[in-house]
């Protein structure tokens, strides 16, 4: 039997988990800054659940978004949609700085819009402004340093970027829809109902008194998510956060964050983390005990 190989991360920088918030509009799961090895595998997004917006520093690389290729630049802003068939890698003898943040929430998809990204336009060339690069490059320190308060720190920093984006790129933004009230309405009863193993898209839809295919449908289009992807991105959210305090069992964290049972935790947890439960508490002990 063929042993499976372990990749080793060469890269140098910081990626700093965000505490859980309860956010609506927008919400940051991480931020991040690396400077990548030139041996650094290509990174696939296909079964990425969140959209990830990354600024190029320095060095390039490419980008593969539905079958083309795109050279990416330093000032170059690349975005993702959850589950977007793209992938990214480094170039070989010249590899990028890359800053980045994953985040979800039901304005994301408009705030993007506003600074001209939509699922056909994924890529910005930017203008150099040092304020907007001191953000991302600054940002990930800032929360790691400051945890519990790295919510807030983050989505500041989020809306700074946006409007510095916003005053080289503006596009007009539609206004507030029926539509807008009923996703928000959904994703607030998910916030506050989330821990209960029992909440599915069809508990949602009937708590909130919205047809579940209609909800369905506006929640994708609002947000880029499936409505039961982000029940299970909320709950996977809060027990990372649960995880990294190392004061938990992992039947305590599955139980209080609304998974049916361990196992099934672990599973999902592995789906989109590519390690399981257990390896990730490893790491964060580790990173206590330093």
């Amino acid at each position: 039997m063929r042993e499976k190989k372990v990749r080793i991360n060469k890269n140098r920088g910081l990626r700093c988990p965000i505490k859980n918030s309860d956010f609506q509009d927008v919400n940051i799961i991480s931020f991040s800054m690396e400077k990548n090895h030139p041996s650094s595998d290509a990174f696939s997004l296909k079964d990425f659940a969140y959209y990830t917006v990354r600024y190029i520093i320095d060095g390039c690389g490419w980008a593969k978004i539905n079958g083309k290729m795109y050279k990416l630049l330093p000032d170059m802003l690349f975005v993702t949609y959850p589950n977007s068939d793209a992938a990214i890698v480094q170039d070989s003898t010249d590899p990028y700085t890359l800053a980045w943040f994953v985040c979800d929430g039901a304005r994301v998809k408009k705030i993007l819009h506003r600074i001209g990204i939509n699922s056909e336009n994924m890529i910005l060339q930017l203008s150099p402004n040092n304020q907007l690069r001191s953000l991302f490059m600054k940002t990930p320190t800032k929360c790691k340093n400051n945890i519990s308060n790295s919510d807030i720190i983050a989505i500041s920093a989020f809306y700074d970027i946006m409007e510095l984006i916003l005053a080289q790129r503006c596009v007009p933004d539609a206004k507030d829809s029926k539509s807008a009230i009923h996703v928000n309405a959904a994703m607030q009863y998910i916030n506050d109902n989330f821990r209960d193993s029992d909440l599915t898209a069809l508990a949602v839809s009937r708590a909130i008194g919205i047809a579940p295919k209609y909800l369905s449908r506006i929640f994708k289009q609002q947000t880029g998510t499936d409505l039961g992807r982000y029940i299970t991105n909320r709950r996977l959210s809060a027990a990372t956060e649960l995880m990294q305090k190392c004061e938990y069992s992992l039947a305590e964290i599955s139980r209080m964050c609304g998974f049916t049972s361990p196992y099934y935790f672990s599973v999902v947890f592995k789906k989109y983390n590519k390690i399981t439960p257990s390896m990730a508490v490893k790491e964060y002990k580790n990173k206590l005990d330093r």
